[in-house]
C-alpha cells in the first residue's frame, strides 16, 4: 500500500517583499523572502511576474501543497492596493495553472492569533514567535508567512481536508 504524500501548506505574505514558508504540521520545512521590486529599467509588471516565479518554484518543489495567502482587506493607499491585487492575481493564476494545487486565504488577524494569541500583534511578536516555536531566525515578512502557513494548515486539518 502506498501512503499519500505528507500534507503541506505554503504560506504567502503578499507584498513587495514576498514572504513564503512551507509547513507540514510540525516543522517549517523551508522559508524565505523574495524581493519583488522592479529595477529602474523594468515595468510594474515585474512584481507579479516575480511572485509567480517564486510560487511556481515552491509548487514544483512541494507538489500538492495548499497555498495559503494572507488576505489584506485594507491598504494604506491606492497604489498599494493595486500592487497587492496584481501580485495576488499572479499567485492565484499560478496555483490554478499548476494542475494539482489549490489556494485558500487567512486573515491578517488569524495569522497573528496563531503566532501570539493576539490578533493585533506587532511584527516583532511574529518574529519572536517564529524563533521560539521553530528556531527560525526570520525577517518580518518571512515570519508572517510562517504563521500564515501554520494557520492555514490548522484550519485545513480541523476541517478534515487532510484525511
Amino acid at each position: 500500500m502506498t501512503l499519500p504524500p505528507p500534507f503541506r501548506t505554503i504560506g504567502i505574505d503578499v507584498g513587495t517583499s514576498l514572504g513564503w514558508a512551507v509547513y507540514d504540521g510540525s516543522t517549517v520545512l523551508d522559508s524565505g523572502q523574495a524581493d519583488l521590486k522592479a529595477s529602474g529599467w523594468e515595468g510594474i509588471g515585474m512584481r507579479p511576474f516575480r511572485a509567480a516565479v517564486v510560487v511556481g518554484g515552491l509548487l514544483a518543489r512541494y507538489p500538492g501543497s495548499v497555498v495559503v495567502i494572507e488576505l489584506v482587506r485594507r491598504h494604506l493607499g491606492t497604489q498599494a492596493a493595486q500592487v497587492y491585487g496584481a501580485i495576488l492575481g499572479a499567485i492565484t493564476s499560478t496555483v490554478e495553472g499548476s494542475g494539482g494545487a489549490r489556494y485558500t486565504f487567512v486573515s491578517v488577524g488569524e495569522a497573528k492569533i496563531e503566532a501570539t494569541g493576539y490578533g493585533a500583534a506587532k511584527k516583532s511578536g511574529m518574529v519572536d514567535a517564529a524563533r521560539v516555536a521553530f528556531g527560525v531566525d526570520a525577517g518580518e515578512d518571512e515570519a508572517d508567512a510562517i504563521w500564515i502557513a501554520v494557520a492555514g494548515w490548522n484550519r485545513e486539518n480541523a476541517a478534515g481536508l487532510f484525511s
